[in-house]
Formats: structure tokens, C-alpha cells, sequence
């Protein structure tokens, strides 16, 4: 990184120059979205939404913003992925709480939200039971869990993680969305396990949700920056990336009631594979495959015997 990127501008330097600079500044060092990235982190340092920076483009910066603004750019510059410098996030239209302990929701997963709140709709409207329990596995910020909330009731949600801080995020999360949750009459308990069977009792859960990790081990070093600044513990699937999967199969038998549905997200390179890992296991039928708005594999459904 070229210091002299962020010499010219200080106290007075207008809105608009200081995006234009950052942007040129950010594709110079290889930042993939350059102007947006720009954008959300100046907006969010003046707490201005992204119009706002175009109404105000003639506003001047204090000498504050501009420090604290150099100063995030400079660490975007170095990977830091932008949900991280500003601690938010937004999945499903919800604003979310992140950090460094948690997965960034991925715009590919809400795909997983609409199957599941369709299934469960229809759970609901066929009246075998009052309350959906619903268990997000790996549930980091709890994004899943959150944008079943927005859209549905009567829900008792239970998630799921082995990381204490990934289930801390959560639970502000929990406090900033408790007013939703409490509207829709929705339960939610958080657990810190690494798997189904210490807490959930058999036949306990009508729908298990999961987007576990499944990047192959090897593969992870050639990630971009940007991913390899997120937690290992989401992100690593064993060798072959499947280490999860074999786990969830085999025990989300146990734990679902006749009839109850596991919905999991995986690799746009992994269907072939886990499709061979679900013959292992004739309780489960009823298979769907669906595809991402790119076209690629993504979700796996299935009803248990």
C-alpha cells in the first residue's frame, strides 16, 4: 500500500473527492468492490446512508472522520472484509451484529431461509402441532434464525454452535431483534454444542437447518484475504470437506421427528458427493436439490421416514 494514498486528504477534504480517491486508492490494492466498499464505510463512519454521501458530496470531513476514515481504509486495504470494520451486516433485510468470532452471512444462504420458511408454512397450515421446533446448527450470528423470525410465528428456534463468541454475537443480535421475536411469539435458545445429540432429545425437532463448514482443508490457504480473516472453525470441512455432512446425516436421524425435514446448504461443487453420502441412509426420502439465483447447487432437502 502506497502511504501517500491518504496524505492528501484531511480536515476540509469534501465527500465526494474522499470517495473518489478511496475508490481509485482501494482498486490500486486489489480491494474486489472498490467504490461500493468505499461507500458503506465512509457511510457508516457519518452514520449517513449511501444517497446521503451523493446529497452531501460537498460536505467537508472533520479532521475526526477523516482520521478515523483513513484509518479503516488503510485495514480494508490489508483484507479486513468490510462487515468487520463496521460490525454489521445486512441478511434477509435484517441489520445483523458481526465480528471476527462469526461467519459473514452470505447473500447465497437467504436462498435456504426461503425453502425453509415455505416448508414450514405448509408445516403450519397442515396443524400437526401448535409450535415449529426449528434448529439452526452452526448458527453464528444467528442470521438464519433471524429471518425465520421476520417472517414467521409460533416458532420455538434453537441455535446451535460449538464457539462461545459466535453464540455472544447472537445473543446481541437476540437483543437487538427481541422486540420481532416477541411480536411473532417466537422462542429462541441458544446452545453451545458441537453437534445434536447433548441437548435435543430424540424426536425432539421438526426442521434442522445447517450451513456447515465445507471447504476442503487443503483449499483454504488459497482462499482470498478477505475469507481467510474468518473464523477456521466455519470454514474448514476436513480434507475432502464433507466431515460435516457425514455428521449431520447420521445424527439428525435421531433427533428429527417422523416426517421432519433437514435442510442443509453446501458447495456448488459438493452435490455428486453428499448425494452418495445420503444413499448411506435410507431413513431419509423425499430429496429436492435446489439451485442459487446463479444457477449453482446449493441447498439439499429432506424428509425423514
Amino acid at each position: 500500500m502506497n502511504s501517500e494514498s491518504f496524505a492528501e486528504f484531511n480536515k476540509g477534504y469534501r465527500i465526494g473527492d474522499v470517495l473518489q480517491q478511496i475508490s481509485l486508492t482501494f482498486k490500486s490494492n486489489g480491494v474486489p468492490t472498490p467504490r461500493l466498499d468505499a461507500e458503506l464505510l465512509l457511510a457508516f463512519l457519518l452514520k449517513l446512508k449511501r444517497l446521503d454521501l451523493y446529497l452531501q458530496a460537498d460536505r467537508p470531513l472533520t479532521e475526526e472522520e477523516s482520521f478515523h476514515f483513513k484509518k479503516m481504509a488503510k485495514r480494508r486495504i490489508e483484507g479486513v472484509p468490510v462487515a468487520y470494520l463496521t460490525q454489521q451486516k445486512e441478511f434477509w433485510s435484517l441489520s445483523l451484529h458481526v465480528a471476527s468470532g462469526v461467519l459473514i452471512p452470505r447473500p447465497e444462504t437467504e436462498l435456504l431461509v426461503e425453502i425453509a420458511c415455505s416448508r414450514i408454512k405448509r408445516t403450519q397450515k397442515e396443524g400437526r402441532v401448535r409450535r415449529i421446533r426449528v434448529a439452526d446448527l452452526g448458527t453464528g450470528s444467528g442470521a438464519i434464525m433471524f429471518a425465520l423470525a421476520s417472517e414467521l410465528k409460533e416458532l420455538d428456534l434453537y441455535g446451535i454452535d460449538l464457539s462461545k463468541e459466535a453464540l455472544s454475537i447472537c445473543s446481541t443480535n437476540a437483543r437487538a431483534h427481541q422486540q420481532m421475536l416477541k411480536e411473532g411469539q417466537n422462542r429462541l435458545i441458544l446452545l453451545q454444542s458441537n453437534g445434536l445429540g447433548r441437548y435435543l432429545k430424540k424426536a425432539s425437532l421438526d426442521f434442522l437447518l445447517t450451513n456447515p463448514p465445507y471447504i476442503r482443508t487443503g483449499i483454504i490457504p488459497q482462499l482470498n484475504r478477505e475469507v481467510q480473516q474468518e473464523p477456521r472453525l466455519a470454514l474448514d470441512g476436513g480434507h475432502d470437506g464433507l466431515d460435516f455432512y457425514r455428521c449431520i446425516l447420521k445424527e439428525t436421524i435421531e433427533v428429527l421427528v417422523a416426517g421432519g425435514e433437514l435442510i442443509l446448504e453446501h458447495g456448488h461443487d459438493q452435490r455428486a458427493e453428499i448425494m452418495d453420502l445420503i444413499k448411506c441412509h435410507p431413513e431419509y426420502h423425499d430429496l429436492e436439490c435446489f439451485d442459487d439465483l446463479e444457477g449453482r447447487p446449493r441447498v439439499i432437502k429432506l424428509v425423514k421416514g
